[in-house]
């Protein structure tokens, strides 16, 4: 029996914070980026009845204190959506809001629920990065034989890897920042705004248009020459290596972010019964792993098991939308997937915006609407991979 695709009505997302003390989203709990995002998506759609939405579920890669079990269920309320409205938190690192929405489509593709939203945040600002100290960290044993590489550390380890080049990141974190100036009053973009309805934040409060990979050139690398404890590892592990070249900036590791997104979906039973137009249609998801020590690079794989169920060759994919965590991801995606760069995260990415982890997925699938409606195109793959060796991946067809 052939089952009918989950359909997306609608994508939203708040502008990008500054991930610290000093960010304009500092003082708006992650409930709050959530429930402004809830409340937006029925004022976007009057004829919807929230207490329709047959589920809400929320990724975040940091599920501690503000953003711990139950913050999603918390956001729902406080909307003000009927105590009728289940909410699940998700967590799986930064492919976690990509993970919601796929999980999302499943359900609504089995006939387990007609409309969902789904989506994530990440208020690193107010929960910070790591502050969840996984199983994973915190069990010495499982951590000292199944070291896990931090960010910077697997994004060199990556470049050196794949022979990539100072000069490729720089390049690549230039064009990630002008073309995130270019779409930053696109009109999936709710302001953020306090009780009182005053707007705190209305733009991506990272992005520099004028940056250029010269002055990117100038920049310090973000690990210092002398080895730690993580080059030992990656040395064992890659052992034809000399050494772990120093090539990411402050600027080709992407600064971590304060925002959420969500997407709508549904049936195209309650496309009819509540007025919804549909803008894509998902067809298929996946999830992959790869080495734990890589960490970064599962997303490729996850792509080509997408692409296969969908039926579709990477040739017939008119905009593909790669997470951002750093530049050697992206680049190293690309290669993998043999797709031309102009084709990828063509609305910038988190390079430019910032990286708010649990989010960051569901951001992907706005860029890819955006990107397909301005170009006429028909279908789009979302790509994340995890600091843990896991990927996600999403096909979606324009309609």
């Amino acid at each position: 029996m052939s089952l009918d695709p989950a359909l997306v009505f609608d994508v939203v997302r708040t502008p990008c914070g500054r991930g610290d003390h000093t960010g304009s989203l500092h003082s708006v709990r992650p409930i709050d980026l959530c429930a402004g995002l809830l409340r937006e998506v029925t004022d976007r759609h009057p004829n919807l009845e929230p207490g329709r939405i047959g589920d809400v579920l929320l990724g975040t890669a940091t599920p501690a204190g503000e953003q711990g079990p139950g913050f999603a269920r918390a956001a729902v309320l406080a909307a003000g959506y009927p105590t009728t409205v289940p909410a699940a938190t998700l967590e799986r690192g930064g492919g976690g809001g990509l993970d919601a929405v796929n999980t999302a489509a499943t359900r609504i593709r089995a006939g387990c629920a007609d409309l969902m939203i789904a989506g994530g945040v990440e208020s690193a600002s107010r929960v910070p990065t790591g502050s969840a100290s996984g199983g994973w960290t915190v069990d010495l044993t499982t951590g000292d034989t199944l070291p896990a590489m931090p960010r910077d550390t697997a994004a060199d380890l990556l470049a050196t890897l794949t022979n990539l080049t100072r000069a490729q990141l720089d390049a690549w974190v230039a064009r990630s920042h002008r073309n995130a100036a270019v779409a930053e009053s696109s009109q999936w973009l709710a302001p953020v705004r306090d009780l009182n309805g005053t707007v705190v934040l209305d733009r991506d409060e990272l992005v520099q248009p004028t940056l250029t990979a010269r002055t990117l050139s100038q920049l310090p690398p973000v690990r210092e020459e002398t080895w730690d404890y993580f080059d030992v590892v990656a040395l064992q592990r890659f052992h034809w290596l000399n050494r772990i070249e120093r090539l990411h900036t402050p600027a080709s590791l992407a600064a971590d972010a304060d925002a959420a997104a969500v997407v709508l979906l549904g049936s195209a039973a309650a496309a009819n019964a509540h007025g919804l137009i549909p803008r894509a249609r998902i067809l298929a998801t996946a999830v992959a792993a790869d080495d734990y020590t890589l960490a970064l690079t599962a997303g490729a794989a996850a792509a080509r098991i997408a692409l296969e169920r969908a039926g579709i060759g990477i040739d017939t994919v008119d905009c593909i939308e790669i997470a951002e965590p750093c530049a050697a991801v992206v680049l190293h995606t690309a290669r993998e997937l043999e797709i031309e760069l102009d084709q990828v995260n063509v609305t910038g990415g988190a390079l430019a915006t910032g990286y708010p982890a649990g989010a960051a997925g569901a951001m992907l699938i706005g860029g890819a609407l955006t990107t397909l409606a301005q170009t006429n195109g028909r279908y789009g793959l979302c790509v994340c991979g995890d600091g843990d060796g896991t990927g996600v991946a999403t096909v979606i067809e324009r309609i």
